[in-house]
This record gives structure tokens, sequence and C-alpha cells, in this order.
């Protein structure tokens, strides 16, 4: 399975759906190549956690719904 290059859903940007992606994604039986960029991803989820009430630590967000992200530095 070779790099694929996808387009940005949100952003209109080109990013890189590498090898080791595509194969987590085959593992975890997502069927789909993913359609936002991470930055675009992070951001998305990042919101999605912000409207339910979340409290962030850094770059990390808990509410008690599994809303988790940022990475670890």
């Amino acid at each position: 399975m070779p790099d694929k290059t996808l387009i940005c859903k949100d952003c209109s940007e080109e990013f890189v759906f590498t090898e080791g992606e595509q194969s987590f994604f085959k593992e975890k039986g997502f069927e789909k190549a993913p359609v936002r960029c991470p930055a675009c991803r992070r951001a998305r989820k990042q919101n999605r956690c912000e409207s339910r009430g979340g409290k962030s630590y850094g770059s990390w967000s808990f509410n008690g719904t599994g809303c988790r992200g940022g990475e670890r530095k």
C-alpha cells in the first residue's frame, strides 16, 4: 500500500495518508480514508469537546464523555 495524497474536506489542503496510517485504519475496521487533515481533525475534535462543556488542561481535554486529545510533549 503506497502513501496516498488526499484533499482535506475543511481546508482543501493536501495531506498524506501514509502506509502506516492505512494499515492502522484497516486493522481497526475503518472502511474509508480520512476526509480531514490531521490539523483539521484536531480542531474539530477540540471544538466538539468544548461544545460539550469539557475542561482543557494544556493540550488535553476531559469532560467525562471520553473527549481527550492532544500530543504529549
